[in-house]
């Protein structure tokens, strides 16, 4: 679990670094994550990640922001815990374990539909490539993860993320 966690801490800074980079005529247009816009899917993340603080414990704030949600995630991951503690979330219970492998999937796959569409690039590869093994079919049920489509040999890494998460690229 160190390894995610740490690899959690790189897709933070990839996420931030090209959230910050997002100019403001970029924040209406359109994602690979086909139910957002720039704008919106980032707000989807700082939501979703907020919802992972508070699962964990981790400290509550009325700044909602990335990078505050972010750096409180961080916080609640790396805090004193089992791997095989079980975590509440609104959609079933798991392992802290998979709960930090979900965060770290959710982060990637959104970092890279973000990076793509504004024409920015991914940052630590390590931190993409634990995604084809951190998610897992679980994951592919309407609303979260189509089925995955196919990439051509040799494709960017960009590309294959978001193919493996069932965007068309």
């Amino acid at each position: 679990m160190t390894d995610d966690i740490t690899l959690v801490r790189r897709a933070f800074e990839d996420a931030t670094r090209i959230i910050d980079g997002i100019r403001p005529d970029q924040l209406d247009g359109p994602t690979p994550c086909e139910d957002f816009n720039v704008q919106q899917l980032v707000t989807h993340l700082a939501e979703g990640h907020e919802m992972f603080v508070a699962a964990l414990g981790g400290e509550a704030s009325t700044d909602q922001s990335w990078a505050s949600v972010a750096k409180r995630l961080q916080a609640a991951i790396e805090a004193p815990g089992s791997p095989d503690q079980l975590v509440e979330l609104p959609y079933g219970e798991f392992p802290r374990a998979v709960v930090v492998q979900q965060i770290l999937g959710e982060t990637a796959i959104h970092a890279a539909d973000l990076a793509k569409s504004t024409g920015q690039s991914l940052g630590d590869d390590a931190v993409y490539e634990r995604v084809f093994s951190a998610v897992t079919d679980d994951w592919r049920v309407d609303g979260v993860l189509g089925p995955p489509v196919a990439s051509p040999d040799g494709a960017p890494l960009i590309d294959r993320v978001l193919a493996f998460a069932g965007r068309t690229v």
